[in-house]
């Protein structure tokens, strides 16, 4: 399970940051760190415009 977890926030941060694909000093943590908060931050967003 954690294998799959592992590889769609490889894809996701791939799709954020396409630059990214060499970066390979980049570790889960972060990465996962990075696809929750543009999550966040894109739901929170999408939030305020629909209720406002």
């Amino acid at each position: 399970m954690s294998t799959y977890i592992r590889k769609a926030v490889d894809k996701i941060y791939v799709f954020l940051f396409p630059d990214a694909v060499g970066e390979i000093s980049a570790t889960f943590r972060y990465k996962l760190l990075i696809v929750l908060l543009v999550l966040v931050m894109s739901s929170s967003a999408a939030f305020t415009m629909v209720f406002f």
